[in-house]
């Protein structure tokens, strides 16, 4: 495998047959944005990582301000 020991392990867990094992939900979102965070550090220099930041953060902003809007518009589709 071409992953890191940290992804490798993350991911044992995420398939383990024992349930109190498995990340929950919040624990594997926060375990992903580290991962991209410690990427985010390792392969930019400092000019491109505060593009690459400003180019997340824009997305985040975007997605929570108009994923609401989508989902409504979605629901009275359908209701």
């Amino acid at each position: 495998m071409n992953a890191s020991d940290d992804i490798q392990l993350f991911v044992k867990n995420c398939i383990s047959f024992e349930q109190e094992k498995r990340p929950k939900m919040n624990e594997i979102m926060l375990f992903i944005g580290e991962q991209l965070n410690k990427k985010l550090k390792e392969s930019f220099n400092e000019r491109k990582t505060k593009e690459m930041l400003q180019y997340f953060y824009e997305f985040v902003f975007f997605k929570f301000k108009y994923s609401n809007n989508i989902l409504e518009t979605a629901k009275s589709l359908f209701v």
